[in-house]
Protein backbone atom coordinates (compact mmCIF):
# COMPACT_ATOMS: atom_id res chain seq x y z
CA UNK A 1 0.00 0.00 0.00
CA UNK A 2 3.00 2.39 0.60
CA UNK A 3 4.28 1.29 -2.70
CA UNK A 4 1.11 2.39 -4.38
CA UNK A 5 0.83 5.64 -2.54
CA UNK A 6 4.69 6.21 -3.71
CA UNK A 7 3.76 5.47 -7.28
CA UNK A 8 0.17 7.31 -7.22
CA UNK A 9 2.58 10.24 -5.87
CA UNK A 10 4.98 9.74 -8.96
CA UNK A 11 2.44 9.71 -11.58
CA UNK A 12 0.70 12.93 -10.41
CA UNK A 13 3.71 14.77 -11.17
CA UNK A 14 4.40 15.31 -14.83
CA UNK A 15 8.14 15.52 -14.78
CA UNK A 16 8.68 12.21 -12.98
CA UNK A 17 9.32 9.15 -14.96
CA UNK A 18 6.61 6.26 -14.49
CA UNK A 19 7.35 2.60 -14.81
CA UNK A 20 4.14 2.08 -16.28
CA UNK A 21 3.59 5.39 -18.67
CA UNK A 22 2.99 4.30 -22.01
CA UNK A 23 0.87 7.13 -23.12
CA UNK A 24 -2.34 5.55 -22.43
CA UNK A 25 -2.64 5.74 -18.20
CA UNK A 26 -1.11 2.25 -18.22
CA UNK A 27 2.61 2.48 -18.27
CA UNK A 28 5.10 1.72 -21.08
CA UNK A 29 8.61 0.07 -21.17
CA UNK A 30 10.65 2.67 -21.81
CA UNK A 31 11.36 4.00 -18.47
CA UNK A 32 14.28 3.71 -16.03
CA UNK A 33 14.39 0.41 -14.81
CA UNK A 34 14.05 -0.86 -18.24
CA UNK A 35 13.34 -4.35 -19.50
CA UNK A 36 9.81 -6.56 -21.30
CA UNK A 37 6.03 -6.15 -19.99
CA UNK A 38 6.35 -10.04 -19.62
CA UNK A 39 8.68 -9.68 -16.90
CA UNK A 40 6.72 -6.70 -15.55
CA UNK A 41 3.77 -8.62 -15.43
CA UNK A 42 5.65 -11.61 -14.06
CA UNK A 43 7.36 -9.65 -11.49
CA UNK A 44 4.18 -7.95 -10.16
CA UNK A 45 2.11 -11.36 -9.64
CA UNK A 46 4.75 -12.39 -7.34
CA UNK A 47 5.06 -9.17 -5.24
CA UNK A 48 0.88 -9.24 -5.27
CA UNK A 49 0.45 -13.15 -4.15
CA UNK A 50 3.12 -12.15 -1.05
CA UNK A 51 0.82 -8.92 -0.06
CA UNK A 52 -1.93 -11.15 -0.49
CA UNK A 53 -0.26 -13.76 1.79
CA UNK A 54 1.25 -11.30 3.85
CA UNK A 55 -2.21 -9.70 4.30
CA UNK A 56 -3.90 -13.24 5.10
CA UNK A 57 -1.57 -13.90 8.05
CA UNK A 58 -2.25 -10.68 9.68
CA UNK A 59 -6.25 -11.49 9.40
CA UNK A 60 -5.52 -14.37 10.97
CA UNK A 61 -3.46 -13.94 14.12
CA UNK A 62 -5.93 -11.00 14.74
CA UNK A 63 -8.61 -12.97 14.35
CA UNK A 64 -6.95 -15.48 16.63
CA UNK A 65 -5.20 -13.12 18.88
CA UNK A 66 -9.01 -11.27 19.23
CA UNK A 67 -10.20 -15.19 20.01
CA UNK A 68 -8.01 -15.87 22.39
CA UNK A 69 -8.58 -12.96 24.31
CA UNK A 70 -12.24 -13.41 24.07
CA UNK A 71 -11.63 -17.05 26.01
CA UNK A 72 -9.20 -15.13 28.57
CA UNK A 73 -12.36 -12.79 29.13
CA UNK A 74 -14.61 -15.44 29.34
CA UNK A 75 -12.59 -17.16 32.10
CA UNK A 76 -11.24 -13.89 34.32
CA UNK A 77 -14.72 -13.26 33.78
CA UNK A 78 -15.87 -16.49 35.95
CA UNK A 79 -13.17 -16.02 38.07
CA UNK A 80 -14.39 -12.51 39.53
CA UNK A 81 -17.40 -11.42 38.18
CA UNK A 82 -18.33 -8.40 36.96
CA UNK A 83 -14.69 -7.41 37.07
CA UNK A 84 -14.72 -6.35 33.49
CA UNK A 85 -18.02 -4.90 33.23
CA UNK A 86 -17.25 -2.27 35.81
CA UNK A 87 -15.08 0.44 35.30
CA UNK A 88 -11.66 0.66 36.41
CA UNK A 89 -12.35 3.60 39.07
CA UNK A 90 -15.66 1.76 40.29
CA UNK A 91 -13.43 -1.62 40.78
CA UNK A 92 -11.02 0.60 42.66
CA UNK A 93 -13.66 1.74 44.94
CA UNK A 94 -14.69 -1.69 44.90
CA UNK A 95 -11.79 -2.82 46.15
CA UNK A 96 -11.42 0.09 49.12
CA UNK A 97 -14.48 -1.05 50.02
CA UNK A 98 -13.47 -4.96 50.13
CA UNK A 99 -9.93 -3.35 52.07
CA UNK A 100 -11.70 -1.57 54.58
CA UNK A 101 -13.99 -4.32 55.54
CA UNK A 102 -10.76 -6.62 55.64
CA UNK A 103 -9.65 -3.91 57.90
CA UNK A 104 -12.84 -4.20 60.06
CA UNK A 105 -12.56 -8.03 60.49
CA UNK A 106 -9.25 -7.64 61.36
CA UNK A 107 -9.91 -5.10 64.09
CA UNK A 108 -12.77 -7.33 64.91
CA UNK A 109 -10.72 -10.48 65.03
CA UNK A 110 -8.22 -8.59 67.03
CA UNK A 111 -10.59 -7.73 69.50
CA UNK A 112 -11.79 -11.64 69.66
CA UNK A 113 -8.10 -12.66 69.94
CA UNK A 114 -7.90 -10.43 72.93
CA UNK A 115 -11.07 -11.85 74.49
CA UNK A 116 -9.78 -15.21 73.45
CA UNK A 117 -6.64 -14.31 74.99
CA UNK A 118 -8.10 -13.70 78.54
CA UNK A 119 -10.90 -16.33 78.75
CA UNK A 120 -7.45 -18.46 78.05
CA UNK A 121 -5.66 -16.68 80.83
CA UNK A 122 -8.88 -17.34 82.88
CA UNK A 123 -9.01 -20.77 81.95
CA UNK A 124 -5.58 -21.23 82.77
CA UNK A 125 -6.10 -20.21 86.04
CA UNK A 126 -9.01 -21.80 86.92
CA UNK A 127 -6.75 -25.12 85.63
CA UNK A 128 -4.11 -24.11 87.88
CA UNK A 129 -7.15 -23.86 90.52
CA UNK A 130 -8.35 -27.13 89.72
CA UNK A 131 -4.94 -29.20 89.85
CA UNK A 132 -4.39 -27.22 93.41
CA UNK A 133 -7.38 -28.42 94.60
CA UNK A 134 -7.13 -31.90 92.93
CA UNK A 135 -3.87 -32.18 94.62
CA UNK A 136 -5.17 -31.40 98.05
CA UNK A 137 -7.89 -33.52 97.17
CA UNK A 138 -5.43 -36.54 96.60
CA UNK A 139 -3.76 -35.83 99.86
CA UNK A 140 -7.06 -35.72 101.95
CA UNK A 141 -8.38 -38.99 99.93
CA UNK A 142 -4.23 -40.68 101.04
CA UNK A 143 -5.53 -39.09 104.25
CA UNK A 144 -8.99 -41.48 104.23
CA UNK A 145 -7.25 -43.89 103.33
CA UNK A 146 -5.36 -44.32 105.64
CA UNK A 147 -7.63 -43.21 108.82
CA UNK A 148 -9.81 -45.75 106.63
CA UNK A 149 -7.60 -48.42 107.41
CA UNK A 150 -7.29 -47.51 111.25
CA UNK A 151 -11.05 -47.20 110.94
CA UNK A 152 -11.49 -51.03 110.09
CA UNK A 153 -8.82 -51.64 112.94
CA UNK A 154 -11.04 -49.59 115.13
CA UNK A 155 -13.95 -51.71 113.58
CA UNK A 156 -12.62 -54.58 114.56
CA UNK A 157 -11.80 -53.79 117.58
CA UNK A 158 -15.73 -52.92 118.07
CA UNK A 159 -16.69 -56.19 116.93
CA UNK A 160 -13.89 -57.84 119.67
CA UNK A 161 -15.38 -55.51 121.81
CA UNK A 162 -19.14 -55.86 121.28
CA UNK A 163 -18.48 -59.69 121.06
CA UNK A 164 -16.52 -59.52 125.00
CA UNK A 165 -19.74 -57.95 125.93
CA UNK A 166 -22.13 -60.15 124.39
CA UNK A 167 -20.25 -63.06 126.54
CA UNK A 168 -20.13 -60.98 129.59
CA UNK A 169 -23.44 -60.64 129.24
CA UNK A 170 -24.38 -64.24 128.68
CA UNK A 171 -22.25 -64.68 131.64
CA UNK A 172 -24.44 -62.35 133.76
CA UNK A 173 -27.67 -63.89 132.85
CA UNK A 174 -26.12 -67.46 134.01
CA UNK A 175 -24.77 -65.59 137.24
CA UNK A 176 -28.27 -63.95 137.81
CA UNK A 177 -30.35 -67.22 137.04
CA UNK A 178 -27.81 -69.16 139.59
CA UNK A 179 -28.46 -66.72 142.54
CA UNK A 180 -32.05 -67.13 141.56
CA UNK A 181 -31.82 -70.30 142.09
CA UNK A 182 -29.96 -70.72 145.10
CA UNK A 183 -31.94 -67.58 146.65
CA UNK A 184 -35.13 -70.21 146.21
CA UNK A 185 -34.06 -73.21 147.47
CA UNK A 186 -32.69 -71.08 150.43
CA UNK A 187 -35.94 -69.70 151.07
CA UNK A 188 -37.96 -73.00 150.93
CA UNK A 189 -35.51 -74.71 153.40
CA UNK A 190 -35.29 -71.74 156.28
CA UNK A 191 -38.35 -70.25 156.20
CA UNK A 192 -40.80 -71.98 153.85
CA UNK A 193 -42.78 -71.98 150.54
CA UNK A 194 -44.94 -69.18 151.37
CA UNK A 195 -46.54 -66.56 151.67
CA UNK A 196 -44.22 -65.25 153.96
CA UNK A 197 -45.64 -62.48 155.98
CA UNK A 198 -43.86 -59.89 158.21
CA UNK A 199 -45.15 -57.66 160.96
CA UNK A 200 -43.23 -54.27 160.93
CA UNK A 201 -43.77 -52.55 164.98
CA UNK A 202 -43.21 -49.10 164.90
CA UNK A 203 -43.79 -46.30 167.49
CA UNK A 204 -46.01 -43.79 166.26
CA UNK A 205 -46.20 -39.70 167.36
CA UNK A 206 -48.99 -38.39 168.25
CA UNK A 207 -49.78 -34.81 169.70
CA UNK A 208 -48.48 -31.38 168.93
CA UNK A 209 -45.68 -29.07 169.78
CA UNK A 210 -43.20 -30.73 172.60
CA UNK A 211 -45.56 -32.67 174.49
CA UNK A 212 -45.77 -36.00 172.75
CA UNK A 213 -47.18 -39.24 172.98
CA UNK A 214 -45.71 -42.65 171.27
CA UNK A 215 -48.20 -45.17 170.42
CA UNK A 216 -47.25 -48.74 169.43
CA UNK A 217 -48.56 -49.91 166.29
CA UNK A 218 -48.39 -52.42 163.54
CA UNK A 219 -47.73 -52.88 159.47
CA UNK A 220 -48.23 -56.10 158.29
CA UNK A 221 -46.65 -57.03 155.18
CA UNK A 222 -47.01 -60.07 152.78
CA UNK A 223 -43.28 -60.71 150.47
CA UNK A 224 -43.90 -61.68 146.65
CA UNK A 225 -44.22 -64.95 145.29
CA UNK A 226 -41.09 -66.46 144.89
CA UNK A 227 -41.12 -67.65 141.91
CA UNK A 228 -41.54 -63.87 141.05
CA UNK A 229 -38.29 -62.40 143.43
CA UNK A 230 -36.58 -65.06 144.87
CA UNK A 231 -33.34 -62.85 145.21
CA UNK A 232 -34.94 -59.61 147.03
CA UNK A 233 -37.75 -61.64 149.21
CA UNK A 234 -34.27 -64.57 150.01
CA UNK A 235 -32.55 -60.81 151.40
CA UNK A 236 -35.36 -58.99 153.06
CA UNK A 237 -36.07 -62.59 155.00
CA UNK A 238 -32.19 -62.53 156.05
CA UNK A 239 -32.19 -59.05 157.55
CA UNK A 240 -35.62 -59.77 159.85
CA UNK A 241 -34.07 -62.97 160.70
CA UNK A 242 -30.81 -61.55 162.05
CA UNK A 243 -32.44 -58.86 163.73
CA UNK A 244 -30.52 -55.88 161.40
CA UNK A 245 -33.86 -54.27 161.05
CA UNK A 246 -34.78 -54.07 164.70
CA UNK A 247 -34.02 -50.34 166.24
CA UNK A 248 -33.98 -48.84 162.56
CA UNK A 249 -36.52 -46.08 161.87
CA UNK A 250 -38.58 -44.46 158.77
CA UNK A 251 -36.26 -41.76 157.68
CA UNK A 252 -37.94 -39.96 154.67
CA UNK A 253 -41.36 -38.78 154.12
CA UNK A 254 -41.39 -37.86 150.38
CA UNK A 255 -43.81 -37.11 148.22
CA UNK A 256 -44.93 -40.49 146.54
CA UNK A 257 -42.73 -42.84 149.15
CA UNK A 258 -41.74 -43.63 152.87
CA UNK A 259 -38.54 -44.48 153.67
CA UNK A 260 -37.45 -46.50 155.94
CA UNK A 261 -33.42 -47.56 157.08
CA UNK A 262 -30.54 -47.68 158.61
CA UNK A 263 -30.91 -44.82 161.47
CA UNK A 264 -27.04 -44.30 161.88
CA UNK A 265 -23.83 -45.53 160.75
CA UNK A 266 -23.77 -48.39 163.41
CA UNK A 267 -27.05 -49.44 162.37
CA UNK A 268 -25.38 -49.27 158.28
CA UNK A 269 -22.21 -51.15 159.30
CA UNK A 270 -23.77 -54.27 161.11
CA UNK A 271 -25.64 -54.82 157.22
CA UNK A 272 -22.38 -54.39 155.60
CA UNK A 273 -20.87 -56.51 158.46
CA UNK A 274 -23.69 -59.43 158.03
CA UNK A 275 -22.98 -59.11 153.59
CA UNK A 276 -26.64 -58.56 153.82
CA UNK A 277 -26.98 -54.93 152.84
CA UNK A 278 -27.34 -54.99 149.19
CA UNK A 279 -28.93 -56.89 146.07
CA UNK A 280 -26.31 -58.60 143.58
CA UNK A 281 -28.38 -56.99 140.69
CA UNK A 282 -31.64 -55.20 140.43
CA UNK A 283 -34.13 -58.57 140.38
CA UNK A 284 -37.45 -56.93 138.80
CA UNK A 285 -40.83 -58.79 137.57
CA UNK A 286 -43.04 -56.72 135.54
CA UNK A 287 -46.23 -59.48 137.14
CA UNK A 288 -45.06 -57.40 140.40
CA UNK A 289 -44.76 -53.56 139.65
CA UNK A 290 -44.39 -50.65 141.97
CA UNK A 291 -48.34 -49.95 142.50
CA UNK A 292 -49.31 -48.36 145.44
CA UNK A 293 -48.85 -50.13 149.03
CA UNK A 294 -46.45 -52.15 147.20
CA UNK A 295 -42.27 -52.33 149.05
CA UNK A 296 -39.68 -51.68 147.06
CA UNK A 297 -35.56 -51.36 147.62
CA UNK A 298 -34.04 -48.26 147.12
CA UNK A 299 -30.53 -47.48 145.50
CA UNK A 300 -27.96 -48.60 142.99
CA UNK A 301 -27.37 -52.02 143.92
CA UNK A 302 -30.99 -52.04 145.82
CA UNK A 303 -30.31 -52.05 149.55
CA UNK A 304 -30.27 -51.97 152.69
CA UNK A 305 -32.88 -49.00 152.67
CA UNK A 306 -36.62 -49.95 151.56
CA UNK A 307 -39.33 -47.63 150.88
CA UNK A 308 -43.30 -47.87 150.65
CA UNK A 309 -45.28 -46.26 147.73
CA UNK A 310 -47.20 -43.76 148.81
CA UNK A 311 -48.65 -43.69 145.07
CA UNK A 312 -48.20 -45.93 141.73
CA UNK A 313 -44.52 -45.78 141.02
CA UNK A 314 -44.61 -48.38 138.37
CA UNK A 315 -43.30 -45.72 135.84
CA UNK A 316 -40.77 -44.16 137.61
CA UNK A 317 -39.76 -46.92 139.65
CA UNK A 318 -39.66 -49.76 136.48
CA UNK A 319 -37.05 -49.82 133.78
CA UNK A 320 -35.91 -46.89 132.00
CA UNK A 321 -37.91 -45.13 134.55
CA UNK A 322 -34.46 -43.06 136.30
CA UNK A 323 -32.14 -42.29 133.55
CA UNK A 324 -29.93 -40.89 135.73
CA UNK A 325 -28.18 -44.26 136.73
CA UNK A 326 -25.52 -46.16 134.22
CA UNK A 327 -27.70 -48.49 133.46
CA UNK A 328 -31.04 -46.76 132.83
CA UNK A 329 -33.02 -50.26 132.05
CA UNK A 330 -32.53 -51.80 135.45
CA UNK A 331 -35.46 -50.95 137.88
CA UNK A 332 -35.86 -50.86 141.74
CA UNK A 333 -36.83 -54.47 143.09
CA UNK A 334 -40.38 -54.50 143.72
CA UNK A 335 -40.56 -57.61 146.35
CA UNK A 336 -43.30 -56.90 149.00
CA UNK A 337 -47.07 -55.62 149.48
CA UNK A 338 -48.64 -53.91 152.66
CA UNK A 339 -51.77 -55.91 153.80
CA UNK A 340 -52.74 -54.04 157.01
CA UNK A 341 -51.79 -51.45 159.47
CA UNK A 342 -52.95 -48.84 156.70
CA UNK A 343 -54.33 -46.06 159.35
CA UNK A 344 -50.69 -46.69 161.00
CA UNK A 345 -49.21 -45.74 157.40
CA UNK A 346 -51.71 -42.90 156.84
CA UNK A 347 -50.53 -41.38 159.85
CA UNK A 348 -46.87 -41.86 159.33
CA UNK A 349 -47.76 -39.98 155.86
CA UNK A 350 -48.39 -36.73 157.22
CA UNK A 351 -46.10 -36.35 159.40
CA UNK A 352 -44.11 -32.94 158.81
CA UNK A 353 -40.40 -33.29 156.35
CA UNK A 354 -37.84 -31.00 155.14
CA UNK A 355 -38.28 -29.40 151.70
CA UNK A 356 -37.09 -31.80 147.91
CA UNK A 357 -33.63 -29.60 148.03
CA UNK A 358 -33.66 -30.94 152.05
CA UNK A 359 -34.37 -34.53 150.77
CA UNK A 360 -37.93 -34.99 152.46
CA UNK A 361 -36.38 -35.96 156.15
CA UNK A 362 -38.57 -36.37 158.53
CA UNK A 363 -38.21 -33.82 161.25
CA UNK A 364 -38.68 -36.70 163.92
CA UNK A 365 -37.85 -40.50 162.66
CA UNK A 366 -40.60 -42.99 163.41
CA UNK A 367 -38.52 -46.23 165.68
CA UNK A 368 -39.01 -49.47 163.88
CA UNK A 369 -39.44 -51.26 167.43
CA UNK A 370 -38.83 -54.70 165.70
CA UNK A 371 -39.39 -56.31 162.43
CA UNK A 372 -40.40 -60.27 162.58
CA UNK A 373 -41.25 -63.05 160.30
CA UNK A 374 -45.04 -64.38 160.70
CA UNK A 375 -45.82 -68.10 160.46
CA UNK A 376 -43.77 -71.05 161.18
CA UNK A 377 -40.17 -70.11 162.45
CA UNK A 378 -36.85 -71.52 161.49
CA UNK A 379 -33.92 -71.99 164.13
CA UNK A 380 -32.75 -68.92 165.32
CA UNK A 381 -29.23 -68.29 163.47
CA UNK A 382 -25.68 -69.88 165.10
CA UNK A 383 -23.69 -66.71 166.31
CA UNK A 384 -20.93 -66.21 164.09
CA UNK A 385 -18.57 -63.13 163.54
CA UNK A 386 -20.86 -62.69 160.67
CA UNK A 387 -24.03 -62.85 162.42
CA UNK A 388 -24.45 -59.22 164.18
CA UNK A 389 -28.11 -57.70 165.40
CA UNK A 390 -29.27 -54.49 165.87
CA UNK A 391 -30.95 -55.36 169.61
CA UNK A 392 -28.25 -56.91 170.96
CA UNK A 393 -29.08 -60.83 170.48
CA UNK A 394 -30.05 -63.32 167.95
CA UNK A 395 -32.74 -62.41 165.19
CA UNK A 396 -35.63 -64.39 164.58
CA UNK A 397 -39.57 -64.48 164.21
CA UNK A 398 -42.96 -64.65 166.54
CA UNK A 399 -45.04 -66.78 166.26
CA UNK A 400 -48.25 -65.04 164.70
CA UNK A 401 -51.17 -66.51 167.27
CA UNK A 402 -48.57 -65.71 169.95
CA UNK A 403 -48.18 -62.13 169.48
CA UNK A 404 -50.85 -60.82 167.51
CA UNK A 405 -53.46 -62.51 168.33
CA UNK A 406 -55.42 -59.84 166.29
CA UNK A 407 -54.35 -61.32 163.54
CA UNK A 408 -55.61 -65.10 164.59
CA UNK A 409 -58.99 -65.14 162.34
CA UNK A 410 -56.70 -65.22 158.99
CA UNK A 411 -54.26 -67.83 160.22
CA UNK A 412 -57.06 -70.96 158.71
CA UNK A 413 -56.65 -68.83 155.27
CA UNK A 414 -53.23 -68.53 155.49
CA UNK A 415 -52.64 -72.06 155.85
CA UNK A 416 -55.03 -72.95 152.89
CA UNK A 417 -52.79 -70.20 151.20
CA UNK A 418 -49.63 -71.52 152.44
CA UNK A 419 -50.78 -75.12 150.47
CA UNK A 420 -51.76 -73.88 147.82
CA UNK A 421 -48.58 -72.14 147.00
CA UNK A 422 -46.62 -74.41 147.75
CA UNK A 423 -47.63 -76.82 145.38
CA UNK A 424 -46.61 -73.92 142.95
CA UNK A 425 -43.88 -72.90 144.57
CA UNK A 426 -42.42 -76.37 144.82
CA UNK A 427 -42.86 -76.86 140.74
CA UNK A 428 -41.00 -73.76 140.35
CA UNK A 429 -38.11 -74.75 142.21
CA UNK A 430 -38.39 -77.86 139.79
CA UNK A 431 -37.89 -75.36 137.10
CA UNK A 432 -35.11 -73.41 138.80
CA UNK A 433 -33.31 -76.52 139.53
CA UNK A 434 -33.47 -77.43 136.12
Amino acid sequence: MMRRAAVGRASSNPQLPTAYDNGNGYGSPQNGYGGSKGRRNSGGSFGSNARMALWGASVLFFCTTLYYRSKANGWYGKLYPGSNSLPLEEQLREKTREYADVQKLLKESHGHYDVCEKDYYDVKAIMEDLRARLEEKKEKHEDLKDRSVDMWHDHEVTEHVEDRESAIWDRVHVLRKHIQREAHREVIERFGPGPHKVAIDVQVPYGDGNVKQFKAETIMMELAPLRLMPHAVHLFLEQIYHGLWNGCDFVINGIHVLQAGPGDDKQLEAFQHSQLDVLSFQEYHKEFPHEKYTVGFAGRPGGPDFYINKRDNTEYHGPYGQPGYDLEEEADPCFGRIVSGFDTLARLWTLPAMDDEAGFWLHEKVHISSMKILGPQPAPPLPDSNTVTNNGGSGGGAAMDEEYPHYAHHHEEMVQHQQTDQQGQQQQQGNFQQ
